[in-house]
């Protein structure tokens, strides 16, 4: 009897991790709402330190100085992950394909072994984790999401700098 339920459960995870971004529906009433989502302030944090770190050191090192853990799931799941945390509340934790297929290990381990298309100028990784450390140590959450929102803008764009923004810019269709 047990078994059509478990398997649908199965399907809506999976149909939920194959989503790039997955925000659940609690998520999006908060946020709605203008109010605080924790699994929504980790991946804020996620969506930065995997745009600025070119390994898995530097990605764990990241996290970290923004207050999140990063620890393998359970070697009982049927898939490979990370659980993210925050340091002090560790009970808050989200696997990463939870949020999405772009926040999992499989993803991020596949993009720190490819080339460097898609990460941002050293320049710009140099600020970018400078404005989060900043914006972390003041508790500053707004000012984290707003910096993941922009981080965001330039992954989808391939956007590696000001003058490719720009130039996506110019490919819109005037009047929006």
């Amino acid at each position: 009897e047990d078994a059509p339920h478990s398997e649908g459960v199965r399907r809506t995870r999976s149909a939920a991790s194959k989503q790039r971004v997955h925000i659940g529906r609690a998520e999006k009433e908060l946020e709605d709402k203008g109010e605080y989502s924790w699994v929504g302030d980790i991946r804020a944090r996620v969506s930065i330190a995997r745009m600025i770190a070119r390994n898995e050191d530097e990605f764990r090192s990241i996290l970290k100085a923004m207050g999140l853990n990063v620890k393998n799931n359970s070697a009982r799941a049927s898939r490979r992950d990370w659980i993210y945390s925050f340091d002090d509340r560790p009970t808050l934790r989200v696997s990463g394909e939870k949020m999405g297929l772009s926040f999992g290990k499989e993803h991020l381990l596949h993009r720190f072994a490819s080339d460097p298309m898609g990460r941002l100028a050293d320049a710009t990784e140099r600020e970018v984790f400078r404005i989060a450390s900043e914006a972390y140590e003041v508790g500053d959450i707004a000012e984290l999401r707003k910096l993941s929102d922009a981080v965001s803008v330039c992954e989808a764009l391939g956007a590696l700098s000001i003058d490719d923004l720009i130039t996506a810019e110019r490919r819109l269709p005037r009047g929006l």
